[in-house]
């Protein structure tokens, strides 16, 4: 009866790994699904300016439908794979009655003796069974965590925690862009900046005019060092900026966006989130500067 253990245990790993596969892809698609969402209720006054309400609703549609496949595939391996373990568990059985009557008669063996075989080894291969229910909440962690392990190890090209590179006693702030090759990673074929240079002397205000997708956005990207070229220099008083620490040399930069973002804290958390021991008067002082003091100091809790 022993040699039913190894087909039970090539069963349930052959449904461990399609369920595996299934929950991975059932995983994806509902991520999708969740973008889609998303972005829609993010945008919802956009969404709702274009009519675009049952163009969103289609493409949630479309993303359930990917999951709602991956789920009945999903199922498919877990029927398949537990009737394939219950069909060898009791196939087991009648081996075990079969083959124990056969040495009561031929060998003279106690029904006593082989009926304890037959039921410590039912036993054994009944909690097998068992656990093979289970095997499609084992899959979907696993699927999870092999993701959520894979984000979590990745080492990131340009970390912001590194605490190697430069930190000068004093920056003046010259910019400058050196015959800078530039594209996206996610569309490597269409360049952005094919040899371009650009000189800013400390102290300049200037105006990036262009049309869309011309870069301009890019250039700040470059300076705050959210992407590095694939050739050339951008440069911060002579210095090459892979040089720098790169917590240290963006708390040097203030960048407003054009899509201001307010966090669900307060005024004063808002304004010192670039600068976590700013004082109150430094604060005060920022709020001033933006002309933003006087409509801060009208409501009821200030800052």
């Amino acid at each position: 009866m022993l040699c039913t253990i190894p087909p039970l245990v090539v069963a349930g790993a052959a449904m461990a790994t399609l369920m595996t596969k299934m929950a991975s892809r059932g995983q994806t698609a509902y991520a999708e699904a969740s973008v889609v969402v998303e972005q829609t209720i993010g945008a919802i006054r956009t969404v709702a300016s274009f009519t675009g309400e049952k163009l969103a609703v289609k493409k949630y549609s479309k993303s359930l439908k990917s999951a709602y496949k991956a789920s009945c595939q999903e199922g498919l391996a877990a029927g398949l794979g537990l009737g394939a373990v219950m069909c060898i568990m009791f196939l087991g059985y009648s081996l075990g009655i079969w083959y124990g009557a056969k040495l009561i008669l031929d060998k003279g063996y106690t029904g006593g003796k082989v009926i304890n075989v037959i039921f410590a080894v039912l036993t054994a291969s009944f909690s097998l069974g068992q656990a093979s229910p289970c095997i499609s909440a084992f899959a979907a962690g696993r699927a999870a965590g092999f993701k959520m392990f894979e984000t979590i190890n990745r080492k990131p090209e340009i970390d912001a925690y590194d605490t190697t590179g430069k930190k000068l006693d004093d920056i003046r702030g010259d910019i400058e862009l050196k015959d800078v090759y530039f594209s996206y990673p996610a569309r490597p074929d269409e360049h952005i900046f094919t040899g371009f240079s650009l000189s800013i002397p400390s102290g300049t205000t200037l105006a990036l005019v262009g049309q869309s997708g011309s870069g301009k956005s890019t250039v700040i990207s470059l300076i705050e060092r959210f992407y590095d070229p694939h050739s050339g220099e951008v440069l911060i008083d002579g210095i090459n900026l892979k040089e720098f620490q790169l917590r240290w040399i963006r708390g040097k930069i203030g960048l407003v966006s054009q899509e201001p973002v307010l966090f669900a804290s307060t005024i004063r958390e808002n304004i010192a989130y670039g600068k976590q021991d700013a004082t109150l008067e430094e604060i005060r002082a920022a709020t001033e500067l933006a002309n933003a003091s006087k409509f801060i100091d009208k409501m009821p809790q200030g800052l």
